[in-house]
């Protein structure tokens, strides 16, 4: 990040100012600072403002943030769905099943989750884009190897986070679940 934040004064009369992105100042700037000029945005009407900041990292820090929340909620929606059928995956050891079996079973069952939670996602990220359009500037609507790239991270890691709970599976005990 350069320049600084966003004052009171900032969004308001004939001095109004705007932060861009990143790739953004590169497209307009160049290898000159973007800290300073001023740019026309077409909003309603073209509006003169000058640049005051550029952000990158911050943008960074809450995808990684958005990332971590999605594996853990992953994680424990798995780890959730796994303790609550450990009587009845315990009797189907006690019976014969073969806990490779069960843990594949559970995995497949996730991986259903994470499919369905990544489409949905995608559609809710492809709609959100179209309706922010108009307020982002320099910056386009659908970008498919951002897409893709998310894609590939988010169903990666929804299936890592599976095998823990998954793998607790291996660790039952069936006889202690037949005396309960």
């Amino acid at each position: 990040m350069a320049g600084r934040g966003f004052a009171p004064e900032d969004t308001t009369g004939a001095n109004a100012r705007v932060i861009v992105s990143a790739s953004a100042a590169r497209k307009l700037f160049g290898a000159r600072s973007a800290i300073g000029p001023r740019i026309v945005l077409d909003m309603p009407a073209p509006r003169h403002m000058e640049v005051v900041g550029v952000v990158a990292a911050l943008l960074i820090g809450f995808a990684a943030s958005a990332v971590l929340l999605a594996g853990l909620g992953i994680y424990g929606v798995v780890a959730y769905i796994v303790s609550q059928r450990s009587r009845e995956l315990g009797l189907r050891l006690a019976l014969g099943a073969q806990a490779g079996e069960l843990v594949l079973a559970t995995v497949r069952r996730s991986v259903w989750l994470v499919g369905g939670g990544v489409t949905a996602g995608l559609f809710a990220a492809i709609v959100g884009a179209r309706l922010l359009g108009a307020f982002l500037y320099g910056i386009g609507t659908f970008d498919l190897a951002t897409d893709v790239g998310v894609v590939v991270v988010v169903a990666t890691l929804g299936l890592l986070a599976t095998f823990i709970p998954a793998r607790r599976i291996t660790r039952i005990d069936p006889a202690a679940i037949l005396k309960a």
